[in-house]
């Protein structure tokens, strides 16, 4: 026996199929399970299609199907006939869908009006692949990580900070060192130093450190503040973070030795042609933009 069934593109031949009914047993033998045959049946493999409630229709996926729900009456009846389709090519609609059988949230409608537009996306992606990566870059290393950890470096490191005295150049440098072989992978594309160097010698080390491994300072990044406003934002800091250098005494202590230590690093890094003023009053994002210019003319 056989039924031959006619596509657009295609002949079908279909011919019977057997289903077996299976009782399984333990053999007389240690793990061998033995098939016992119950009973068979055997039809032609052929469904021509299903006729189903909506309802009953939960649970199943068809790769076609024609849909009458012109008198639904609740949204989700309609959500729950159009999702038994795996595509939207394969959805036939029997009649219209009727307004009140849907149903739109008005946050997801703002949330897809206000969505950019693809170039604009296509714009923005560069920028975004840039933070995301300095983002990881700034990460990799930050001694206030190991200060909060209790490392032994960390520990080091808060004997001079707490006192609002600089890290020892050699000490310093020697460390960041270090932290560049650790992370080679990490870097291979470019590093950025958060306050260091703090002065001249640290400076002069860090160069000839990169010196040897085949790079150099590309910019510096100079964020410009009165001494007033860097003291009223230091003790802001202190109160909401809880950090117990941040007082006016050890600020005070602190901005003397900036500007005998680490002030005259400016001139040292404009006679070279690598150092970027950048206002540091205003909000962050003016100020992020501006310093994210001043970066990408050195790219």
């Amino acid at each position: 026996d056989c039924i031959t069934v006619a596509c657009e593109d295609q002949t079908i031949e279909v011919t019977p199929e057997e289903w077996q009914n299976l009782r399984y047993e333990a053999g007389n033998t240690v793990e061998t399970v033995n098939a016992v045959r119950v009973g068979s049946f055997t039809q032609m493999p052929l469904r021509l299609a299903w006729a189903i409630t909506i309802h009953k229709s939960q649970g199943l996926t068809f790769d076609n199907v024609v849909i009458d729900a012109a008198d639904a009456f609740a949204a989700g009846q309609v959500y729950v006939a159009l999702s038994r389709c795996r595509t939207l090519e394969g959805i036939i609609l029997l009649s219209r869908i009727p307004e009140h059988a849907l149903s739109n949230a008005q946050e997801v409608l703002h949330y897809v009006e206000a969505q950019p537009e693809q170039p604009a996306v296509e714009k923005a992606l560069p920028t975004a692949q840039t933070d995301y990566l300095t983002q990881i870059l700034t990460s990799i290393f930050d001694f206030r990580d190991h200060i909060r950890r209790g490392t032994d470096l960390g520990n080091t490191a808060n004997s001079y900070i707490s006192k609002g005295k600089l890290i020892p150049d050699d000490l310093m440098v020697s460390i960041l060192e270090q932290v560049l072989i650790d992370n080679a992978q990490a870097v291979a594309d470019g590093v950025i130093f958060d306050g260091f160097p703090r002065t001249i010698p640290q400076a002069k080390a860090l160069n000839e450190m990169l010196q040897k491994r085949g790079n150099k300072v590309n910019i510096v990044i100079g964020l410009e503040v009165p001494d007033e406003e860097l003291t009223e934002r230091l003790l802001k800091r202190g109160l909401e973070s809880g950090r117990s250098d941040d007082n006016r005494e050890t600020i005070a202590k602190r901005l003397e030795v900036y500007h005998s230590q680490t002030a005259p690093l400016k001139a040292f890094y404009q006679n070279q042609g690598i150092y970027a003023a950048i206002n540091g009053i205003g909000t962050i994002d003016s100020i992020f933009q501006s310093i994210q210019a001043a970066i990408d003319k050195v790219k």
